[in-house]
Formats: C-alpha cells, structure tokens, sequence
C-alpha cells in the first residue's frame, strides 16, 4: 500500500509534457527521480531521442541522471519478460513510462540500451564546449583548446602584456599609468586586482563595453538609477517606519531639544520633526540624525540612551524635568523592544545610511572612464592569451557558445539548426545558473511559441544556491520563478516531501532557519525564503540534530581550537560505539580546508580510517620532490640542483661527501657529464662508486630518447628503472604518484614542458587525491572529510560540522564594483563604481555596491548552513569555539555560520550545550605536556640500503639501448636534434598566433620583444650563448621572411571557411588510437580544402636539393593526414608544407 505524499499533485503536474515548469525541490526531495521521468516521458513522444536535451551542471550529476534512465528502461525490459510487477504508485508510473519508451525504441530502431550516447545527458560545460567548436572562427576558441578552471598563467600572460603598453605610445598608455598613479605605483597590487576581476569577467564586461561605448550616456544613467534607488529606498524605510512613528518622532524631537540645548550651533539646521522624513536632498540630515538615534555605529538596534544620545537623566532640583527624562527613557526601552524585531526594517535603515548622493564626482568618472579602456584592452589580450596557450576556462566556454548562436536578431545557422533539432530542454541545478549561462538558454528557445508542443522543465532549490563565487546568480531563479522567460510561460511548482531525512531533523530545519531566511524573496539582492519540508521518515528518538559550544577567553583561541578537534573525534568515537553505525557513513564538513588541521591531526593520532579530497597538497610529498627533480634533471642536464636531488634521492642517496667529490669533478661541466665519467671521480667512496656505477647505466637510455618519446612514458621509465616505487611507503603517496604522471601526460609539449614554473607551482598546488587513511578495520566505512561545497549533491548517515563560529575570510576591494538591482517595477538597473585612490575616502557608491556583495555572502551563508545540516540521513552535530566579552558574554560574529541561526539556538537554552574550555583544558593539557616532552628526532637521509638492481634480461637490453650513446658525436647529434625540435616548435607557435591575431600588422611589430620568452625556452637544450644567438637569429628571419611573403598572405588568413591551425584529429590504426595535430587546414573560394604542414629546416646545400630532401621526407605524413579527411568529407583535397627558412610553398601533387 503506498502512502500519499503531501506533494503528490505538483509531482503529478511535472509530468504533463505540454506545459513548461520551474520546481523549487528542496534538499531530499527526490528531483533527479523527477528528472528522469519527465526526461523519459518527452522520450516516449519525441521522433528522435537527440530531441530532448537535459542540461546539468556536474559530471556526477550528468552520470547519475543517465544511469537512473538507462536501470528504469532495462528494468522495464525485465518486467515486461516476468509475471512480476510493482506495487507501489512511483513504481508502478515509471513502469509505464518506461514501456512507452521501449515500444518508441522499437517502433523507430532507436537501440538506446545499446546505444546510449543518443540520450542528450550533458554537464552545462559540455555543452557549451560543443556549441563553441561547432564555429570555432566565430566564436572566438580556435583551434582545439583543452578546458580547464586553471588558466592562471593565461591570466598573468595577458595581464603582463597588458601593462608592457605603459611603455608604450598608443590610446591605452595613458590610461594605465592613469590606474598605475591611481594605486600609488604599486604594480603588484594592480596585478592581483586585475587577476581578481578575470574571474568574474562574465559578469562585468557586458557592463565595461557599454560604458565605453556611450560614455556620457552612461554617466547619465548612473545618475538617473541613484536617484531612483535613494527615493524607493526612502520609500521603503518610511513604510516600516510608519507603524511606529508617533512614538520615534517624540523621542526624536526630545533628543533634539536637548542637544540643541547642549550645542544649539551643531544642530541649528535642524528643525523639530513633524513627520518621518522625505526623500528630498534637504532631508538627508533629519535622516542622519534618526539613524544616528536609533542605531548603533555597528549596525544594530541600540538599546539603552544616555546624555550622549541625547537622553540626560534630568535636574533632580526639577522634579517635572526628571520625571520626563525616565519618562523618556522607558518609552525609548519599550519601543526598543518592539524595534528588535523588525528585521527588514533594521535592514532598510541601514541601507538608507549607505545611500550615496545622488550626483557623480568628476575625478571619479574620469578614472572609472580609463579604467573601462584598460579591461576591455585586458579581455581582448586574454582571448590572445587563451590562443597562445591553447586553454581556455569555463567562462570562456560559455562565451564562445553564445558568440557561435548569435543572438535574437541575428541567430547564426547552428542557431537555427539547434532550434530545429531541440524539442525540449531539462535544467538540474538551475539555481546555480550564471547571467551568461542564462543568455544562452534564452538564445536556444527564442524561436518557441505557445502552442508549438515543445516544453522548458527547470529544476533546482534556491536555497542550496552556494556557487556566488563561481559566478551564480540566485536571483536569476527567483526571476524567472517570478516572471518567467520571453516567449515561454513557466509554472512554478513546490515539492516538500523529503525522502531522505529522518523527522527530527526535518522538523529541526524547519524551525530553525524559517527566521534565518529572508522573509521575502527579493531576485536583486539574492534573498531567498524558506520553503518548509514535510518527512516521509518517522522520527528517531536515538538520533537528531544537537550543538556544543566551546567557550574561550580570547587568548586561548588555538587552544580551543584543538579541545573542539577532541571532542569532534569523541563524537566519532561514540557513533561507533552504539553498535550499527560502524556500517553507517560519517561526515565532517567544514566551510573551508583550513578547518580541518587539527581534525586531522587527531584522527590520526586515534587510528581512525578517514577519507579526503581536495585537503593536503601533494607538494609536501618527498616522493613527489624526487620525481619533479627527476623531470627536471632529464629535461636539462645543466640544471646542478635537480641533478644533486636525484642523486641524493633514495634510489641512490649518495652521502654529502660523495656529493661533493661530484661537484669539484669536470670543471663546469653539465652533472649529467661528469657522472658519466664515474670512474674518474677521485675522492668517491667505495660504496658510492658501485652506486654510482649501476646509476649511470639505468638513467643513459633516458638520457638517450628525451624530447624523442613522451615525457610521461620518459620518466614512468626512468623511474621504473630506478626501482622508486620501493621508495613508496603509503596508499597515499600511490595515488600522487599517479596524479603526477597524469599531469605530466596533460602538461606536456613537444616531449618536455613549455613552461617548466608553472608546472612546478602546478604540481605544489594539487591536491592528493582521494584515499583512505589509517585503514585499520576491512569492515569500517572511513570518515568522510569534506568541504560544504563539495558535499553538496551527497549524504551521509551522520554529520559533523565543526568551526561554525569561525568568521569567513574578507576579499580584497576590487577595482571595479557593479551591482544589478530590480526596482520598483520589476525593471534592472545597473550600478557600478571604482576603487578610490590609495589615501583617499572611498567612493559612497563604491561602498554601497560593496554592502551589496558582502549582504549576498551572508546570506549565501546561511544556505551553505542550510546544505551541510540537510546531507543528515540520521544524525547532526554542529561544533563551534566562541570566544568571551569582558562581560563574560559569547561573541558571535553575524558573519559566522553560527550567526546565521544564533537566535534560535539561543532561544533552547535548556537544550544548549557550552562548555567551558577550562572544563576540558586539563586533559588537552596534559597531552600537549607528552608532546613537548617528546624532542624531534634528526630526519636520516631515506635510501636502499642495497641498490635495486636489474636482473639479467633488463641489463643486456639496457646495454643494447646504451650503445649508441658512448661516443661524443651522439651527444653533441643529441643536443642538436633538441635544439632543432626547440625552434620548430616556437616558429609553429608564432604562426599559429599570427594567423589568430586581429592586429597582423603590430603583431609583426612586436616580434622583437618576444626574444627574452624564446630565450628562456632554449636555455633548457642548450647552454651555447653562441647557439642561442644563432637560433633566437634564424626564429625571428624565418618567421619575418614568412609572413612578409604577400605570396603566402592567403595561408593565414583567418576569414578563410573552416579554417583551423593545430587541428587535433584521432583515427584507429592496428586496434591503437593515434593523434594527429595539422598545423593549418581551410577550404579555399574554390570549395578545394588545404592541408598545410609548416617545416623549420635549414638548407645545407642547394635549395632544390633541399626541397626535394624535404619532400621525401614528409610526403607520406601529410598523405595520411589526406586519407583521415577522405574519410570525413566528400571534396578536393590539396597538401602543402611551408618551408619557412626559404620560405616558400610546396605542394604535394595527388597520386593519379
């Protein structure tokens, strides 16, 4: 028998395929299973399954959603062959559902279960992706660029470039030494706020294009939305103000005399009140003087007076005057209390005491004016950037797919092909989405009409909405909630089942953050309401939800960070021990990684196993050391530091005297060098030359193929051949070692690294992966460590959340600050200003849009709270260090988590528990005593103590691979061979930026200043300040000579149809995949499609010999590439090299 939800009907509703609709699914609610119906149900009626696309936004999510559709249609499959069918109301609907998809797949040869990537199941990144690579010229990606959220060194790339024009004479110099001045002169600082701004560059620079476009207009407009935002602000504050107004303007007007009585020249403009003031420019002193009445300097209702606020305790000689003064005060005391209640109205009168004059200061303007110039030049060196590098990052994404669909009055041919194709849109998650995400969405459904059968489902809970920092716009959801889209009218729905939460919990949710919420929904300033949960689990008496508050004098804060550690680890321990819940899962959730030190500490210290990701980085490892020495002595003999690392390592671990020996030995001589000629060495230990001796024979192979095999398989090799993974000595340095090598296959160019720093500082900055620690019973499930963000989507028996006191970390002002806000009318306005001078008083406005952002955060808060709590199937304990006033009273930070649901908690407190750090100081005390006591001991250099040797068959093989390495002439042929694969991959480089550029003429211009960066990519293959010459020399002719040739002008020219430089293709050969990369293709005037390969020799002789030599040489490379485009596409194919030396053009004529 099947219960009846509360939210039956809406769950109903969802599946009517001819409507559009927008759930608000609160946490447990069931939407992926909701999801998948209505996904499966739009299967059923649709003519092909590509019709119905479901929009994500994490791969996990994405995965789940297709797997849950693929079980229901093979467990349908299975029914339908049984006598067996469910019972229950959801299963028995999803059966049916399920049949009508399989007989669609029958009747229409669909084959999805054997063939499922034709359900359209995409992350919103994907997605993206594909739309851009669909018109790469257009929308702006070229070529085949990896996708990444690190794209740090294309941001320092462009901001570098940006701020090389301050030397300059063009438009953009004056306005950088205008922000420079701006600043102080403190270049590093503007580095790191123009960094800051690249992040979020999706949300201003819509904003920066248009001011730059219509300067005056803009201006205008700014002054136009200050006026309006200080008159509806005025507004609003006078209608809370309204229900108490006889007694404020009594009190106002006594506290007035009084001081005009005090000091009658300080307040002689001011006039006894007749009513609440105005919003007249006239008015803003009788404001400030309520605000200054009613308010403290913090923020917060004030709540006693004295002679300083205008309240004296009256002449006691003046019995009229003394009983009018307590009179007074006793009235102020009971509107006072009334007063504490209203939120919204405190909130008002804050924000009325932010508002900026309605005016725009000159000098402010002016700056703000260079500013824009100087991020719209940032952006256009960034898509360079993006290019150079071939990354680009999500924002990106998202940009260059709603370049390649155009926009309403001009929807590009993909555009209207996708709106043929695409029947019906599913969004999960919407509540994260982004303005640009938005835009795209908008732009995909713009040619809809009412009537024409196709349907928007939009999924999501406004209040899990945590991702303000990856660009999400909460407000975007309640907008549409609201309002819905152009041309689609959306339903709202509210589901409030919850499936996953025992009805303790649920209950304790509800009323603990019904009043932590905002009241109303206000889209601008991401205010979200409580939507209330009903259980469909019965409540357990054993297990809910409780709170232990620690309590510190201020300097015992670490002390009582490490007692709440303890006790977190207790709680742990008692779970484990009420028998069932050693198979049940337990989470720790912290708001930041940095919470979790001391948690760890201890779970070490007590054996529990434990799970973690994204906590430690991994360049703390000594392995990971070693194996970031090792690449780096391969990639560069010359480099003494690695090379004297990797002997040093345990694979050899050579004493510091054989160290030495080495180091005077040869002169200056490469490492590499001198220990090749080990039995030379004088001074070398006995142990160290046997050592050494078996070194050298297992590392010349490597040094043998580098830059001729893929690094990844380079130093797997070298390191196997070393034995270093008898180095290892945990699971967890296992995994990093993996990563390490992953990274190598992601990071590497040309058989090395392009840049061997940012690698290095890539590598430190990763986090070790995921793994279990301290496993010690095959049955217990591991503590789970996780952030709340990445614990968002998951769940958990029971939870943990320590360090809810502690305050969230305060952003750097940026240099730019915007704010869209909805007014009156439902219509946007947009608010923007800049960071004042250094030494100047900020800017009124720039500190209001700041409030704006800071106000989004606290209650972006409050939802993370609301995220983590809710991940509870059983149980929650919420942990937190707070520290004490003088007067012995808890200081709670409004901006903790803590802060966010204090009243309630306070209202309990017969069910609150705080404890006094002195209650439990004495044990961490005594602990702490056994550690002092405990003296570190002296690290001992790690090594085998006998070396791992090869056994017979790797040695003879080895000898075979080595011989060819024994003579000088190899070396010297060796160092060649690099130094040649050096330049072509720069002149391939340059090439292929040219052909993206816009401004081809000062491109070539500034060729000259790129020198020092080739430079730095030589030194690594040779260390000849002659050969450096002679190559940075032949780069810069054979490039000049090039793309000065007007012959070759057509071959880079980016306007050609198709045209593409650094193709990646893949074909299937022999049962292996292998890749292909073309260095430029394009389809001519004449319907004929080009393929070009660039070459870099130097002729040696004759130039027809040297043509011919060439041709031999590559013929085949680029008649293969032809074959894998045969494949593709029906039309007349030519190929071509361009020898840049020369240069000149040579086709390769088709076989007849």
């Amino acid at each position: 028998m099947s219960i009846e939800l509360p939210d039956q009907s809406a769950r109903d509703q969802a599946l009517d395929i001819g409507q559009s609709f927008i759930v608000q699914a609160p946490a447990g609610s069931g939407k992926t299973a909701l999801l998948t119906l209505r996904y499966l149900r739009l299967l059923s009626v649709s003519e092909q399954p590509e019709q119905v696309l479901a929009i994500t936004f994490t791969k996990k999510a994405a995965s789940e959603m297709r797997e849950r559709i693929l079980q229901t249609l093979y467990w349908a499959q299975e029914i339908n062959s049984s006598e067996d069918s469910p019972s229950g109301q959801f299963d028995q609907q999803r059966l049916a559902i399920g049949r009508d998809v399989l007989d669609k797949d029958k009747q229409n040869d669909w084959h999805l279960l054997k063939n499922p990537s034709r359900l359209r199941v995409q992350t919103i990144d994907s997605f993206c992706f594909y739309l851009a690579s669909q018109l790469p010229v257009l929308s702006r990606i070229g070529g085949n660029p990896t996708v990444t959220e690190d794209v740090d060194q294309c941001f320092r790339d462009a901001i570098a470039n940006t701020l090389k024009q301050l030397n300059e004479s063009n438009h953009i110099s004056a306005d950088l030494e205008r922000v420079q001045i701006h600043l102080d002169n403190d270049l590093s600082r503007l580095e790191r706020l123009l960094k800051n701004l690249l992040y979020n560059r999706d949300q201003w620079l819509p904003y920066i294009l248009e001011i730059g476009n219509s300067n005056d207009d803009a201006r205008s407009y700014l002054q136009a939305c200050l006026e309006e935002l200080v008159s509806e602000s005025i507004a609003e504050a006078q209608t809370g103000l309204r229900s108490f107004e006889s007694a404020i303007l009594e009190l106002t007007n006594f506290a007035l005399g009084n001081f005009k009585r005090e000091e009658p020249s300080q307040y002689a403009q001011l006039s006894q009140f007749s009513a609440i003031p105005t919003d007249d420019s006239k008015d803003r002193l009788k404001w400030s003087f309520i605000l200054n009445l009613f308010l403290t300097k913090e923020g917060d209702w004030r709540r006693i007076v004295n002679v300083r606020n205008g309240f004296p305790t009256g002449d006691k000689t003046n019995k009229d005057h003394h009983t009018l003064c307590s009179m007074r005060k006793q009235q102020f005391l009971e509107l006072k209390d009334k007063l504490l209640e209203q939120d919204d109205l405190l909130e008002s009168l804050n924000y009325v005491r932010l508002l900026p004059d309605s005016s725009t200061d000159n000098r402010q303007w002016e700056f703000l004016t260079a500013l824009t110039r100087v991020l719209a030049q940032l952006s256009s060196e960034l898509l360079l950037s993006f290019r150079h590098f071939r990354l680009i990052d999500y924002t990106q994404t998202g940009a260059a797919a709603l370049a390649a669909i155009g926009n309403d009055s001009n929807p590009t041919d993909l555009a209207l092909a996708l709106d043929h194709k695409i029947q019906h849109i599913l969004v999960d998650e919407f509540q994260d989405t982004s303005q640009l995400q938005l835009d795209i969405l908008k732009q995909l459904t713009a040619g809809w009409e009412t009537g024409d059968q196709r349907s928007l489902f939009l999924v999501g809970d406004a209040m899990q909405s945590c991702y303000g920092f990856r660009n999400a716009n909460v407000g975007i959801y309640l907008n549409v909630q609201q309002n819905g889209l152009p041309n689609i009218s959306i339903q709202p729905l509210l589901l409030n089942a919850n499936f996953r939460s025992q009805a303790g919990i649920v209950d304790w949710l509800n009323q603990h953050f019904a009043s932590a919420f905002p009241s109303e929904p206000n889209p601008s300033r991401g205010a979200v309401p409580y939507s209330h949960s009903v259980a469909t689990k019965a409540a357990d008496k054993n297990a809910g939800i409780s709170s232990e508050i620690i309590s510190y004098n201020n300097t015992e804060r670490v002390t009582a960070r490490e007692a709440e550690a303890k006790q977190v680890i207790a709680h742990v321990k008692q779970l484990r021990q009420q028998g069932k819940v050693v198979n049940e899962s337990i989470a720790i959730l912290v708001r930041s990684r940095g919470h979790l030190e001391y948690i760890v500490r201890e779970l070490r210290d007590s054996n529990i196993s434990w799970e973690s990701n994204d906590i430690d980085r991994m360049g703390a490892l000594q392995v990971i050391q070693d194996l970031l020495s090792l690449t780096k002595a391969l990639l560069n003999p010359y480099d003494r530091l690695s090379w004297f690392a990797i002997l040093r390592a345990p694979w050899l671990g050579l004493t510091t005297s054989d160290l030495h020996a080495i180091a005077q030995f040869g002169g200056d001589n490469s490492v590499w060098k001198k220990i090749s000629h080990w039995h030379e060495i004088r001074n070398l230990s006995q142990n160290g030359t046997e050592r050494l001796e078996q070194f050298v024979n297992n590392i010349a192979y490597s040094m043998e193929v580098r830059y001729r095999t893929p690094l990844r398989e380079l130093i797997e090799t070298t390191w196997s051949l070393l034995r270093g993974s008898a180095a290892i000595e945990t699971n967890r340095e296992t995994a990093c070692v993996n990563l390490y090598f992953d990274l190598l296959t992601t990071h590497e160019y040309a058989g090395g690294l392009n840049n061997l720093e940012q690698f290095q500082e890539l590598v430190f900055d990763s986090f070790i992966p995921a793994q279990q620690q301290n496993s010690i019973k095959d049955t217990e499930i591991p503590v789970q460590l996780l952030t709340m963000h990445k614990a968002k989507g998951l769940e958990f028996d029971h939870v943990i959340i320590p360090g809810l006191a502690n305050r969230s970390r305060s952003d750097d002002k940026p240099l730019f600050a915007w704010h869209e806000r909805l007014n009156s009318k439902g219509q946007a306005r947009l608010f923007f200003a800049a960071l004042s001078a250094t030494g100047s008083e900020e800017d009124s406005l720039y500190t209001l849009l700041r409030h704006e952002k800071e106000h989004k955060t606290l209650l972006e808060n409050t939802r993370l709270l609301y995220i983590a709590i809710t991940r509870a199937r059983r149980s929650a304990k919420l942990f937190a260090t707070v520290g004490l006033s003088n007067k012995n009273q808890l200081l709670i930070s409004p901006n903790s988590l803590l802060g966010r649901i204090w009243r309630e908690l306070e209202r309990e407190k017969n069910e609150l528990n705080i404890v006094s750090l002195k209650s439990l100081i004495e044990a961490t005390a005594q602990q702490k005593q056994v550690a002092k006591n405990k003296l570190p001991s002296p690290t001992p250099i790690r090594r085998f103590q006998t070396l791992q040797k090869l056994d017979d068959a790797e040695l003879k093989h080895l000898a075979e691979l080595n011989q060819q390495s024994d003579s000088e002439d190899h070396n010297s042929y060796e160092q060649e061979s690099n130094l040649t694969a050096r330049i072509g991959e720069i002149i391939h480089q340059e090439l292929e930026d040219y052909t993206n550029s816009e401004e081809k003429k000062s491109y070539l211009n500034s060729l000259s200043e790129k020198r020092a960066y080739w430079s730095l990519q030589l030194l690594n293959v040779t260390d000849s300040k002659q050969e450096l010459t002679d190559s940075l020399e032949m780069i810069t002719e054979s490039i000049q000579k090039t793309l000065g040739d007007e012959d070759l002008n057509w071959i880079f020219d980016n306007n050609q149809k198709e045209c593409q430089s650094e193709l990646s293709i893949s074909s299937l050969h022999k049962g292996k995949i292998q890749n292909h990369v073309i260095d430029r293709t394009f389809i001519d005037e004449d319907n004929v499609r080009w393929i070009i390969d660039y070459k870099s020799s130097r002729p040696k002789g004759d130039e027809s010999e040297f043509i011919r030599d060439q041709t031999n040489k590559h013929e085949e490379q680029l008649r293969r590439y032809k074959r894998l485009f045969e494949a593709m596409e029906d039309r007349t194919i030519k190929m071509a090299f361009v020898l840049t030396a020369i240069p000149k053009l040579v086709e390769i004529k088709s076989r007849q």
